[in-house]
């Protein structure tokens, strides 16, 4: 844009110069002034623009702000020994990362815990089913 405005300047020294009648010079100016308007349009632009990406960075910084704060939420649930309470939160939480997140790098890390739950899942069944069955 600058390189506009300079190229518009030098041929207006030129003109200038080289002894150009008033209505080069007029028909210079104008054309000066033209591109002036399209300058401060761009650059206007270009400050909206920046706005809206200094936006978007926030937004993306609270995002995953959110997800490590679910992940870390479920990581205690699972270190929590209040029996299956704990797991049942933490698996809510991580699923919640999945669904609201997906994204994020912590995402690799709630299917991990996941699957986790549903191995301590299916143990507690295989031990519930082994103790029905000694009772029989």
């Amino acid at each position: 844009m600058r390189r506009l405005v300079l190229y518009s300047m030098v041929m207006y020294a030129i003109a200038l110069l080289a002894g150009c009648g008033s209505g080069r010079v007029q028909q210079l100016e104008n054309e000066n002034r033209a591109l002036r308007q399209r300058i401060n349009s761009c650059e206007e632009r270009s400050a909206k623009i920046k706005k809206q990406r200094d936006e978007l960075e926030k937004e993306i910084y609270a995002m995953k702000r959110g997800a490590d704060y679910h992940y870390s939420i479920g990581c205690d649930a699972m270190n929590d020994d209040s029996g299956g309470r704990g797991y049942e939160l933490a698996e809510k939480e991580f699923r919640l990362i999945l669904q609201k997140w997906p994204a994020s790098p912590v995402v690799k890390h709630a299917r991990e815990r996941l699957a986790e739950i549903g191995r301590q899942k299916e143990k507690e069944i295989r031990h519930i089913q082994e103790e029905d069955r000694r009772a029989e």
